[in-house]
């Protein structure tokens, strides 16, 4: 399993928010014990971003995890709709199980 560095510092920034620095803990340390990888994206593959994010109508997070996806080749797994309108087909988290 892959997992983007920008999504762990959203769910981080979320749950220290709200006062949830233990969930956030325990988060990451089941991340660690199910060995998951994390992706990192280059300030290069950041300009890729931007463009996937014109060419798409995307907003910078949904295109920072296309273009995550297509750098490492990845299957996409979300519930967000809008990477329907990429050229990479997204799977819900229910076709998985």
């Amino acid at each position: 399993m892959y997992f983007t560095e920008f999504s762990l510092g959203s769910i981080g920034v979320i749950l220290i928010r709200h006062g949830l620095s233990s969930v956030l803990s325990h988060f990451i340390d089941s991340l660690i014990e199910g060995d998951v990888n994390i992706v990192r994206l280059s300030p290069q593959d950041l300009k890729d971003v931007i463009t996937a994010c014109q060419d798409f109508s995307l907003d910078f997070d949904d295109g920072y995890q296309y273009v995550a996806a297509r750098k490492h080749g990845l299957t996409l797994v979300t519930f967000d709709s809008n990477f329907t309108r990429t050229d990479i087909d997204p799977v819900s988290p229910s076709q998985l199980v």
